[in-house]
């Protein structure tokens, strides 16, 4: 890992302890101003490392294209080092496609609380696809694009001056990137940040029983996306030096998602569940060795528990996530789409290593 990237790394696993610090004691116990001030910085710096990881992982991505692009000048379309590095560039195109989807769905839902604690007609409708925009020019995309944007101006929600690192002018509060990724703009011009019932309301739910259905649907989609990555990974023919061929296909439904993840002793008794899951599926063949620590890194990153702990209280994880202030609950989504993003360079930079060095 180049030294930028793990200085990246050391960056983010700063601001988790300081998030888990204050959601562990919960948001009310601080003073207001102080908080909203605090974790308005926090999500500010967040976005500057999301845009640093998402160009690294670009970068990576267009590594992995050259090589195919070198490997058919020397070797040929149809050599066989050629159609390996091809078979590469398909399961990272999905995955890509497949990261940019959960990445988007994480930060429409942040623009749904913070636009709907000044509209409360806004919906996960007004944000389909907008992206598609950027990416394919679509009218009928651009159409809904020109809505949103029109509606956050009209709004007039975040005083926006020049962040530095998302410069157009489309509207005040969000940016969409040329791969189509969708960012935050700076918040500190937000005018609803004393706001903390839009996302409780939207996404935890009138209590513990009564969880909201935005939010069901996210963790939903995020445990699909684990699932996804994982079969991307793990499910291919492998055909061994006698020639014996091998189809891994991984059993997600065997992976239990734990009930907290709170500490050290936590994650270690999770860790070492998956550890015993990997192996045993190795020993069925259904995973390839060298698969297996990639594999283990999604889980462990992407895995979120059942429930955690707050004011010793035992209350659902997805909950405790979203019952704060909206700034709050913003650093936590912002927080998932760092997750996201982390896991994807570590899926990629494992795919660019399996490609046969002499390819380089």
């Amino acid at each position: 890992m180049n030294q930028n990237l793990e200085k990246f790394f050391k960056k983010t696993f700063f601001y988790s302890i300081v998030l888990a610090f204050f959601f562990s004691c919960g948001l009310d116990t601080f003073d207001n101003n102080s908080e909203i001030q605090t974790l308005t910085k926090i999500n500010y710096e967040q976005e500057k490392n999301i845009s640093f990881i998402l160009n690294k992982n670009l970068e990576i991505t267009n590594e992995i294209n050259s090589i195919y692009y070198s490997s058919m000048a020397t070797s040929g379309k149809g050599s066989p080092e050629t159609k390996r590095i091809y078979e590469t560039i398909i399961t990272v195109n999905g995955f890509n496609d497949l990261t940019r989807w959960i990445y988007n769905d994480i930060a429409k839902r942040t623009l749904l609380i913070l636009i709907s604690s000044h509209d409360a007609n806004t919906s996960m409708d007004d944000f389909e696809n907008i992206e598609v925009a950027i990416l394919t020019g679509d009218e009928e995309a651009q159409m809904k694009l020109n809505l949103l944007n029109e509606k956050i101006d009209r709004l007039n929600i975040n005083i926006h001056d020049n962040d530095g690192f998302h410069e157009d002018n489309t509207n005040n509060l969000f940016h969409i990137d040329q791969e189509g990724y969708i960012n935050l703009k700076s918040l500190y011009g937000y005018l609803n940040k004393n706001d903390y019932q839009t996302s409780k309301k939207l996404l935890a739910g009138e209590s513990f029983e009564n969880i909201a259905v935005e939010g069901m649907s996210l963790m939903d989609n995020i445990h699909k996306y684990r699932n996804k990555t994982l079969l991307m990974i793990a499910n291919h023919r492998y055909v061994d030096m006698y020639g014996n061929e091998i189809d891994y296909e991984i059993d997600t439904n065997s992976i239990e998602t734990p009930s907290f993840l709170r500490n050290d002793d936590d994650f270690l008794r999770f860790d070492q569940i998956i550890d015993s899951t990997l192996d045993q599926m190795i020993k069925n063949n259904q995973i390839n060795s060298s698969d297996k620590e990639i594999l283990k890194v999604v889980l462990m990153k992407i895995t979120k528990p059942n429930y955690t702990m707050q004011g010793g209280e035992r209350i659902p994880w997805l909950y405790a996530q979203f019952k704060n202030s909206i700034i709050g609950s913003t650093v936590n989504l912002t927080s998932l789409r760092m997750d996201i993003l982390q896991t994807q360079n570590l899926v990629l930079t494992h795919l660019l290593s399996k490609i046969p060095r002499r390819s380089y």
